[in-house]
């Protein structure tokens, strides 16, 4: 997997960040607006996109426990973060602005999306691109720990440095002759 698995990884979790953003966002300051027929579509979407970068994610964990080689782009939690949480916000401000036109709102819908308690939805998305940063840099370090393992796995064994002594080959009976034998049992009388 190099940039194109990182992608699919990434499309799965903005689009699952968004719709939770977005429900999260009208379960905390609901408003009468209609347009939302889509949303069952919209969550089977990011169930389908989650379970293609789950199995995606499966697929590269198994070639790199079996090759030794993780991925190119390490995604790391500093940049993960604000970059998930614009593509999270940018998707709500444009779904927003898409139901508002939809709905017959005219110009408005262009102030919609923070307008009426839509202001919610930046800290909401905010903290969760800092939950999904840190699943999307968990699942590369797995991949690289995976990568690191088979690394490890793969390397030529280096022979002993000292060779094993040479024990005499003992013929039947010796043990006996060199009292190594169990004691006898006891006397009868």
């Amino acid at each position: 997997m190099r940039r194109r698995g990182l992608n699919v990884r990434a499309a799965g979790i903005v689009v699952t960040g968004e719709l939770a953003v977005h429900e999260l966002r009208y379960l905390i300051a609901p408003t009468a607006e209609a347009g939302h027929g889509y949303l069952p579509v919209l969550g089977v979407l990011s169930v389908v996109l989650l379970a293609v970068a789950a199995g995606h994610l499966a697929g590269v964990l198994e070639s790199a426990r079996r090759t030794g080689r993780g991925e190119i782009a390490a995604v790391r939690f500093s940049r993960a973060w604000p970059a998930l949480a614009l593509a999270i916000l940018a998707v709500f401000a444009v779904q927003e602005a898409a139901e508002g036109l939809l709905s017959g709102a005219g110009a408005g819908a262009l102030v919609l999306p923070f307008g009426a308690g839509g202001w919610v939805a930046a800290p909401l998305g905010v903290a969760a691109a800092a939950v999904l940063a840190l699943a999307l840099t968990g699942a590369g370090a797995a991949v690289g720990a995976a990568a690191r393992a088979a690394r490890r796995s793969l390397r030529p064994r280096r022979p002993s440095p000292r060779p094993l002594p040479d024990l005499p080959r003992r013929a039947f009976g010796v043990p006996l002759a060199l009292n190594l034998a169990g004691r006898a049992p006891p006397p009868l009388g």
